[in-house]
């Protein structure tokens, strides 16, 4: 099959493109991406879309004028890739032909703030998976916890792999690095560094070569997390309770609502299906900690070999007396399973699609 893919994220149709092709799939895509120049590649160019003008389209705008400039165009794909964001889904309305949607963040960006257009992508995303043109899936179980709290339909969950990096870990240097928001006070006098401090301008290798990363993690699933794990990086991520103590310091999870990022009250502008249970009301712990447990790292059937701290003293503990080599020959270990279970999933969902 042949798919077509506009994107504003350089990373997730990376790892689907690889996968694909892998399958025997072909997959063209437009990157609209700041960060193309991590692959080497070109920002592309979607006039209707450029300089942030998707995030002011109405829905209507983004169905009607797409498909009249480029409907010749693009009548020679089989099918459509939409991750980020998934509304992007409207760019192909009124072609008949499947669309993938792979969920890797809020479903519902860039209309979180706009309540009819928030219903119309429910509506329009409810009507094409029930008649089988929309296929929903997500990359982490908290947006499929999540979209499914709004739609109402089950929405199949198939990790990234992210393993389109050739380099591997080596750990040549006596350095474990932290990933944060900014800089955090506790650690400083640790040994562990904030990586911004020492690495800006860096190839890939340079951060392979690091003893571990530590995440202090901004939402329940990133890129790089997938990166570095497929690379066999040693990762530590604090424990759920410590990461609900540094939520309510503002260290940790500052992105896991649209709602909470721009300051709005905490709670979604479209009700959920269960309104005991509102995703955005960001006050509620125990829909924090919900929200928390479906996060990537804490998955003990696709990520095992993530070490989790319960403070900053136990993770100096096992900054020093962890065998970071031998966790990272135990993911070697596992890749190939984890990469072969993640492409038999893709794989059933491609044959579904050709074979309907």
């Amino acid at each position: 099959m042949k798919f077509f893919n506009i994107d504003m994220h350089i990373s997730v149709i990376a790892d689907m493109k690889s996968i694909f092709q892998t399958l025997g799939h072909e997959v063209d895509d437009i990157s609209l991406s700041d960060h193309t120049w991590v692959f080497g590649r070109q920002k592309g160019s979607i006039p209707l879309l450029n300089n942030g003008n998707w995030m002011r389209l109405s829905s209507e705008q983004m169905s009607e004028v797409f498909y009249e400039t480029y409907k010749n165009d693009l009548d020679k794909y089989d099918a459509f890739i939409v991750t980020y964001p998934p509304a992007f889904a409207f760019l192909y309305k009124h072609f008949n032909k499947p669309i993938i949607i792979n969920i890797p963040i809020r479903y519902e960006w860039p209309f979180t703030f706009r309540s009819e257009e928030w219903k119309k992508l429910n509506d329009y995303l409810i009507q094409g998976y029930d008649s089988g043109k929309i296929i929903l899936i997500a990359n982490n179980i908290t947006d499929k916890i999540y979209a499914e709290s709004f739609l109402g339909r089950e929405i199949t969950y198939i990790p990234s792999l992210c393993d389109y990096f050739p380099e591997k870990y080596t750990g040549i240097k006596d350095e474990v690095i932290y990933y944060a928001k900014s800089r955090i006070d506790e650690l400083s006098d640790t040994g562990i560094s904030y990586k911004q401090d020492v690495l800006v301008n860096h190839s890939y290798s340079d951060l392979l070569e690091r003893k571990a990363i530590v995440h202090i993690p901004y939402t329940c699933s990133y890129m790089s997390i997938f990166e570095q794990y497929s690379a066999n990086m040693p990762l530590l991520v604090p424990d759920i309770d410590f990461l609900l103590e540094l939520y309510q310091k503002n260290l940790a999870f500052s992105e896991i609502s649209f709602i909470k990022m721009y300051g709005a009250p905490p709670r979604s502008n479209q009700l959920p299906i269960n309104t005991q249970f509102d995703p955005n009301n960001y006050a509620d712990m125990s829909i924090i900690r919900a929200l928390a447990e479906g996060s990537d790292f804490y998955s003990h059937e696709w990520m095992p070999h993530v070490h989790q701290f319960s403070s900053y003293e136990h993770l100096q503990e096992q900054v020093n007396n962890l065998d970071f080599a031998d966790i990272s020959m135990q993911m070697k270990n596992d890749s190939m399973d984890r990469t072969q279970k993640i492409h038999q999933m893709w794989d059933a969902i491609l044959r579904k699609i050709s074979n309907d």
